[in-house]
């Protein structure tokens, strides 16, 4: 019992490197292949494409096998098409063209603070339900006391705020992995995100309103 403590120990501590030492954290786990945790990493990347795109619409019960459907689909395209515009692009910035494999780890280990993101998510909608998720923005703004829009702004700010802290692991594990200086791995990052948002987000917004 104290071992297994003590394992859950080490592996909390390292998991929070991920917050504050994210260079250390992914030189740490770059290496680490195992099915289940890129499946967890790869859950986290499924959810949190769903909720950054598709909030605007609540998803009634029967339709929820669609909404796992389009959660996977949306996580494997996000997934490959962000690590191989960055693979090509820090290859073009000096970078030492690591495989398409590598890029793939980089970026789901970077998702790792959207775990807390999530939760807060999660958490926010136990207590205000689906006013969190904006179905109907003005009848339930009307609804909401200033106490339930205050803390769906919370919740969103939180939400963004722990996006923005994997968007910054993001940057620091190409840099790692490419040996490219930290600007060059952000310009790589930033075009993948640009052309994902140009050409990707679109045609899946336009499927999520036909659901």
């Amino acid at each position: 019992m104290a071992f297994l403590e003590r394992k859950g120990g080490e592996a909390m501590k390292g998991s929070l490197k991920a917050f504050y030492s994210p260079r250390e954290f992914y030189q740490e786990h770059r290496h680490v292949t195992n099915g289940f945790v890129v499946f967890l990493l790869f859950v986290i990347l499924m959810v949190n494409s769903r909720m950054a795109r598709n909030y605007v619409k609540a998803v009634p019960a029967d339709e929820i096998l669609m909404l796992v459907v389009s959660a996977l689909l949306s996580g494997l395209v996000t997934l490959f098409l962000l690590s191989f515009i960055v693979k090509q692009t820090s290859k073009m910035l000096g970078g030492e063209g690591k495989t398409a494999k590598e890029h793939r780890m980089a970026y789901l280990w970077s998702n790792i603070p959207q775990v807390i993101g999530l939760l807060i998510m999660g958490v926010g909608s136990i207590f205000l339900g689906m006013k969190l998720f904006y179905p109907d923005k003005e009848k339930y703004w009307n609804l909401m006391t200033n106490g339930e829009a205050v803390a769906v702004d919370i919740c969103w700010y939180l939400y963004g705020a722990f996006n923005i802290w994997a968007f910054v692991n993001w940057v620091i594990n190409i840099s790692e992995l490419e040996r490219i200086r930290k600007w060059h791995a952000f310009i790589a990052v930033f075009c993948a995100i640009i052309v994902l948002a140009v050409v990707i987000t679109p045609l899946l917004l336009i499927l999520s309103l036909g659901m």
